[in-house]
């Protein structure tokens, strides 16, 4: 299916879309029932054969409608186990020379890195490919040690690290469900079927054994087996690859909802706008800090580049890279965004969600009025016809011009909230 527009407008018309789907199989399927108790009621009765064999004969030809698969937006949320709280600094690298390989081979990737995480912080690592974003996060791992310096965890920090790697130490003769079993914090299948219908497994794929699943099975696996006993720190390297559109949804919601701290290196614009308090670019053995999501980044990054740039007119002149932010004042930060955001979109909200209202009201109408003109008792009788064609017309010019309506409404949100992100957006 093509679709014009952004992501998050593909996936608000792909709800519309479903439900008229959902609407449409629905009717049909009424309909069929319908059919199908008067074939039943009648089939012996040789006054009725005429018409039961009729309707057979409909319904034979009849075109069905697929069922509607149920997309990621309407899956019940799931709830993975939250961790221990830790201390309010979860870890602090100080003075780091940290690198691979020996003599003449040494590769010295830091020569001395200062970075610090705090408890609730999620952080994001980008930069370009080699510049060290992964050794980074071995250190957070303690895969890598130092050469020099320290890494220093904070009172009752546990950490909890993902990379392709652990796809590896999976157990090929074991099914799914054993794999999480064999977790000291799973007691029981329901729990390990619980957290694995999280990601996706359900049914009796929970009973394949590992060495069958794919390269998107097994990393959903590794997934589902750390984020069911997840320690107070994540550290993630590159958790979406191989991971479809409604995996990759399950796993941002779960990092969203981590009371944690997190460390993640991607490449997901979406995941790092939905979860990121901070931003690191990562590049020539050192890095810079951004506060805020993907976006904010972006912006900050443009500034630097041209400071005389008219949107950058408008924001706080600043150095373009910002301090750590910490748990708390990143969340207050976030909040006071939201706040602004709420007030400058309220008017447009309404709208939209006065659009959809309507339309839902219009499009269950129209299936009713689609499905009145298809009964036979109905052809050639153009009292009951006309005004239901009539009807039929100006309901779906009406559901054109409230599309065409939320559409507009939705572009000016999305101008508002990228005029927000610029911070064009004041209080008052």
């Amino acid at each position: 299916v093509r679709f014009k527009g952004s992501w998050s407008q593909y996936v608000a018309a792909r709800e519309i879309r479903m439900e008229q789907a959902r609407a449409a199989w629905q009717s049909q399927q009424r309909k069929r029932a319908e059919e199908q108790k008067f074939i039943d009621r009648f089939r012996s009765k040789n006054t009725k054969a005429k018409q039961v064999q009729s309707r057979i004969k409909r319904m034979d030809k009849e075109v069905l409608v697929d069922a509607p698969i149920e997309s990621f937006a309407n899956r019940p949320t799931i709830r993975f186990p939250q961790p221990e709280r830790s201390g309010k600094d979860v870890v602090k690298i100080q003075g780091v020379r940290a690198g691979y390989g020996v003599g003449a081979d040494e590769k010295i990737v830091y020569e001395s890195l200062d970075f610090s995480l705090y408890r609730g912080e999620k952080v994001a690592l980008i930069g370009p490919n080699g510049a060290g974003k992964s050794t980074l996060l071995k250190l957070l791992a303690e895969i890598v040690k130092p050469l020099a310096g320290s890494v220093d965890f904070g009172h009752n920090v546990s950490v909890s690290y993902f990379s392709q790697h652990q796809m590896e130490l999976l157990n090929p003769n074991r099914t799914v469900v054993e794999e999480l079993l064999l977790l000291p914090g799973v007691r029981s299948e329901k729990a390990a079927r619980d957290i694995l219908g999280g990601f996706l497994f359900s049914g009796d794929t929970v009973e394949k054994k590992v060495a069958v699943l794919s390269g998107g099975e097994k990393s959903r696996l590794a997934l589902a087996r750390m984020m069911a006993t997840p320690g107070n720190l994540l550290l993630l390297d590159e958790p979406t690859n191989h991971l479809d559109i409604d995996a990759c949804e399950v796993l941002k919601g779960a990092i969203e909802r981590f009371e944690g701290a997190c460390a993640v290196i991607t490449h997901d614009r979406d995941l790092i706008n939905r979860v990121a308090d901070r931003v690191v670019y990562v590049e020539g053995g050192g890095y810079r800090e951004y506060a805020g999501n993907f976006d904010d980044y972006e912006r900050k990054r443009k500034c630097e580049v041209d400071p005389l740039d008219p949107v950058c007119q408008l924001v706080e002149k600043t150095d373009g890279a910002t301090p750590p932010t910490k748990g708390k004042e990143a969340r207050r930060i976030a909040a006071d965004q939201r706040r602004k955001l709420n007030e400058a979109t309220r008017p447009l909200q309404k709208r939209i969600e006065q659009c959809e209202t309507e339309l839902d009201t219009l499009q269950t109408r129209v299936g009713e009025i689609e499905e009145l003109l298809s009964r036979p008792e109905n052809f050639g009788d153009p009292a009951r016809v006309a005004p239901l064609s009539r009807e039929l017309k100006e309901g779906m010019a009406r559901i054109d011009e409230l599309t065409s309506n939320w559409e507009d409404a939705t572009l000016a949100l999305e101008e508002i909230e990228s005029e927000l992100a610029a911070g064009q957006i004041s209080d008052g």
